[in-house]
């Protein structure tokens, strides 16, 4: 028959209350949570570590010697990341390296900086530096939102190309040409050639400009009238 061993046991609550010192290598089970602990014959309960079973714990155990070491289990740091140092003899082949990342993200980098470039340079299209931005340009508008209807008001205020003006229309003109002396004084000696060549010769005294129609004068006096 084979021998049966029994071991200590009592709940969670019991064995924090009696907090014995087990013997080294004595095993003590807490009967309501499947935890157990192994005495050292040193330390009381409430010191000693618990040791799970591989049910309760959900995974295998490892071995303290396994954690960090080649062809074992990486462990983690504060950070929660691995060190370095147990990164050294890790073979990345066919695996992205930061330097790699480091690389693409300056690529990436500077596509889209060439792309911006082209954008930009498409947009301005040659124009002059000083029209190439849109201040320039708004500028140039005479920062003027409405600037087509500015345009169009001032364009429907203007004459025809093919208009004609009196003197009277033009502001001032008959007053201005009233105001002016006459051309007296000196006398102007000249000739006319006709069509059958024969010439008339004829002097000019005083040169008269008005509106309205000679009246009166003296020999050599030319009249200049303005319609």
């Amino acid at each position: 028959m084979a021998t049966r061993m029994q071991q200590r046991r009592g709940t969670a609550s019991q064995w924090t209350i009696a907090d014995p010192v087990l013997a080294a290598g004595e095993i003590g089970v807490e009967s309501d949570t499947a935890k157990f602990k192994i005495g050292d014959g040193v330390n009381t309960w409430s010191n000693l570590d618990y040791f799970e079973t591989s049910t309760q714990a959900g995974a295998t155990f490892i071995e303290d010697s396994e954690k960090g070491a080649n062809d074992g289990v990486a462990t983690l740091d504060g950070t929660g990341n691995v060190p370095a140092a147990q990164l050294s003899n890790v073979d990345f082949t066919g695996y992205a390296t930061e330097a790699y990342a480091d690389q693409a993200e300056t690529d990436a980098v500077t596509s889209a900086n060439s792309y911006t470039d082209t954008a930009i340079g498409n947009l301005i299209d040659s124009a002059p530096t000083t029209l190439d931005t849109l201040n320039e340009l708004a500028a140039a508008l005479g920062d003027d939102a409405n600037f087509a209807s500015t345009v169009t008001n001032s364009l429907a205020n203007k004459s025809d190309v093919g208009h004609t003006h009196a003197i009277s229309d033009v502001t001032s003109l008959q007053s201005s040409l009233d105001a002016k002396a006459d051309l007296s004084g000196a006398t102007f000696t000249g000739r006319v050639t006709a069509s059958d060549s024969t010439e008339a010769r004829f002097s000019v005294r005083n040169i008269y400009i008005s509106t309205s129609d000679p009246s009166g004068g003296t020999d050599g006096d030319v009249w200049l009238k303005y319609e």
